[in-house]
């Protein structure tokens, strides 16, 4: 007959050897190198009109927002690559472990211009409750877009740069655009239509308040609708972006015919550009502390190999 002590032992062994076979943040960074640099798809560069290029209507041109902060201006890039998809929670929380920094879960979500912080309740790498890896109430399944503040997400690309040796940054707002306008082609929507003809179930930017929710309705990335012509997922949905620029209302005449615009070297009330879910030219700003999801470019010519 089995004792207590036997059961006991028998468990702790079992322990043991499970967390034997857990994959160590040592072995989740190979992971994390090997699946970013497969990500990155390489972009020719060229000289495109950024902003909202409008239609020709009746001898008219005729723009496509009423927004005032996506003024036509025409840009020029060089080569360089963007990550076919965001950031996870799973490679963010990689970075986090590896590199000594608390796992952290943000608090009083819900609106970004909202003062928000980090507190430290919260597990990494964290699965779905239901197994059910399309849709997940968990905001930090390991699959999801991870949502952080600008800095956090700065310093994870170039963290990820030094680790592949390459001169890896969040993206500025032009490389962004030209990226999910798939090489500055003048299309409305970062999917492969091009348009908003996707069924509403591809699509988290519905008037469902449920939907839209800035921090607890991601899902899984790369499975939400199809990626634009280029490659690139989720640069229409599954929430906002962060880009390397200042935000300035007038972008359009501060980059006029420039090449490798970087953005004004200071903002006012330290407002830093996302890229919104919608319009491939939709832009907004954002204090840095908010949370918002991001993907990081390669400032690099050459493909990377």
């Amino acid at each position: 007959m089995r004792t207590a002590k036997t059961y006991a032992i028998m468990l702790y062994l079992f322990i043991i050897m499970t967390a034997c076979h857990a994959d160590s943040p040592q072995e989740n960074i190979i992971k994390v190198k090997q699946s970013s640099l497969e990500n990155f798809i390489y972009l020719q560069g060229g000289t495109f009109t950024m902003g909202d290029f409008g239609v020709e209507k009746n001898g008219r041109h005729l723009r496509l927002s009423l927004k005032n902060n996506t003024q036509p201006h025409q840009v020029t890039l060089t080569s360089f690559s963007l990550a076919r998809y965001k950031v996870t929670w799973f490679d963010y929380d990689t970075y986090l472990l590896i590199t000594g920094k608390p796992i952290q879960q943000m608090v009083n979500y819900g609106d970004p211009m909202e003062v928000q912080y980090w507190d430290g309740k919260r597990q990494p790498y964290q699965q779905t409750k239901d197994g059910n890896e399309q849709w997940s109430a968990n905001p930090y399944y390991e699959k999801n877009p991870a949502s952080v503040q600008w800095q956090d997400a700065k310093d994870y690309c170039q963290w990820l740069g030094q680790q592949l040796n390459l001169p890896i940054d969040l993206p500025t707002e032009a490389q962004w655009e030209y990226a999910a306008r798939s090489g500055g082609y003048k299309v409305l929507y970062a999917n492969a239509q091009g348009d908003i003809h996707n069924p509403p179930t591809e699509r988290n930017f519905s008037d469902d308040p449920e939907v839209i929710s800035y921090a607890t309705r991601f899902v899984p990335v790369g499975t939400l609708s199809t990626p634009n012509a280029a490659g690139f997922y989720d640069m229409d949905n599954n929430g906002w972006e962060w880009v390397h620029d200042w935000y300035s209302q007038t972008y359009s005449s501060d980059a006029q015919n420039i090449t490798n615009p970087q953005g004004p070297e200071s903002g006012s009330l330290t407002f830093k550009s996302s890229r919104v879910w919608g319009a491939t030219f939709d832009r907004a700003a954002m204090y840095p502390h908010a949370f918002i999801t991001f993907r990081c470019a390669v400032n690099s010519e050459k493909p990377v190999q």
